[in-house]
């Protein structure tokens, strides 16, 4: 397979087979697109992470709106006393 690339590509494969990591282009090339499936692989799970963050601020609002909120300083206090428990206690 034949593929056109840019200058500015040529370039970054050549200094990357140039660091010695490399042997050749198409070691580089296949380095990436491993990197790249890989990246994809974990896109779902990367997505459940931001749908989830986005329903607990949801209801962290929800919350809000309904009163249910304590002071700062109040909420460090619990969370320090929280931390400071022994695990299972």
């Amino acid at each position: 397979m034949n593929i056109m690339i840019s200058a500015e590509t040529g370039d970054r494969l050549d200094r990357h087979i140039r660091s010695g990591r490399f042997q050749s282009a198409e070691e580089v090339i296949r380095s990436s697109l491993d990197l790249l499936e890989s990246e994809i692989e974990e896109l779902p799970a990367s997505a459940r992470s931001v749908a989830e963050l986005e329903a607990r601020l949801r209801e962290g609002i929800e919350e809000l709106d309904r009163g249910e909120w304590v002071e700062g300083d109040v909420a460090l206090a619990q969370l320090r006393a929280a931390l400071a428990q022994p695990r299972g206690a």
